[in-house]
C-alpha cells in the first residue's frame, strides 16, 4: 500500500465525510488507524449506516477532530497533486508508513568498554569527554543495552540506573532491522507508558526475546501522583492491539 492512497482515502474522506463500505481499499481497511477509528461502537470516531442493500462509512462528526489531527499528523504538508520527487517528500516526510531512510543514527553513552563495528572501542573515555557520541548504523557488542525513548531521560539515565549499561537513544523510532545491529546478552526498554513507547517495547522483544519493560518498584505511587491521559491523537499500532 503507498503513501498516496492512504493519504487519498483519509484526504477525501475528511471532505465528504461519508464513502460506500465497498469502496474503501481493503489496504486501509487493514490498518491500525482505521481499526482504532471504527470500533464498531456508536461512538466511534467512524461510524457505519446502513444504506439499502450497502453500507456508508461516516465521521462522527463529535469526533472529528481525532480523525483531523491523524490526518496533519501524518501528511503535515499535503498537497492537492504529487508530481515529482521532491513533493512527495514533502508531503510524507513524517509518515509513520513512510521509511525512506536506509540509516539510522544513533546517540550511545556508556563506562565501559564495547565492540564498535568489531572493533575494540573505549566508550567511558568518549563518554566521559564528550558526554555522548553519535554513530551511523553501528555494529555494537555489549553484555547489557537499555534502550532510552526520551532524549532528556537519556541525558540523566544512569543517575537512575547505573554504569552498567550501553544506553542508546536512537534519532527516530526503533524498528527490526535497527535491532539486528547489536549482540547483546539482554535488553532494558526505558520508554514512555503510552501506546508508542509500548510499540517501541513490543517491536524490541520481537526480535529479542530477553528484553524486559523498565517498571520502577514504586510505579502505583508515581503513577498516582504524575500519570494523565493518552492523548486521543497516539493511535494503537496493529502491535499494541494484538
Amino acid at each position: 500500500m503507498s503513501n498516496s492512497t492512504i493519504h487519498n482515502f483519509w484526504k477525501s474522506f475528511l471532505e465528504t465525510a461519508e464513502v460506500s463500505r465497498s469502496s474503501v481499499p481493503k489496504s486501509v481497511l487493514r490498518t491500525s488507524q482505521f481499526k482504532a477509528f471504527f470500533n464498531g461502537q456508536a461512538d466511534g470516531a467512524i461510524i457505519l449506516e446502513k444504506n439499502g442493500r450497502g453500507s456508508t462509512y461516516k465521521i462522527n462528526e463529535r469526533k472529528r477532530n481525532i480523525i483531523q489531527q491523524y490526518f496533519d499528523i501524518t501528511f503535515p504538508n499535503s498537497l492537492d497533486s504529487v508530481n515529482n520527487k521532491f513533493q512527495s517528500t514533502l508531503m510524507f516526510r513524517n509518515s509513520k508508513a513512510s521509511k525512506q531512510k536506509d540509516k539510522s543514527i544513533f546517540f550511545i553513552k556508556g563506562y565501559k568498554p564495547i565492540k564498535l563495528n568489531g572493533i575494540e572501542f573505549d566508550l567511558k573515555h568518549h563518554t566521559e569527554m564528550f558526554g555522548i557520541v553519535a554513530i551511523l548504523s553501528p555494529q555494537i557488542e555489549f553484555k547489557k543495552i537499555c534502550f532510552v525513548e526520551n532524549k532528556d531521560v537519556f541525558l540523566e539515565i544512569e543517575s537512575l540506573l547505573g554504569f552498567s549499561y550501553l544506553y542508546i537513544h536512537k534519532y527516530g523510532r526503533i524498528g527490526k532491522n535497527d535491532i539486528k545491529l547489536f549482540k547483546t546478552e539482554e535488553i532494558l526498554v526505558f520508554s514512555d507508558y503510552d501506546y508508542i513507547g509500548l510499540n517501541e517495547y513490543l517491536t524490541i522483544k520481537r526480535e529479542f526475546a530477553n528484553t524486559n519493560f523498565y517498571i520502577p518498584e514504586n510505579y502505583d505511587e508515581l503513577y498516582d501522583k504524575y500519570s494523565r491521559p493518552i492523548p486521543e491523537r497516539q493511535i494503537p499500532s496493529e502491535l499494541v492491539s494484538l
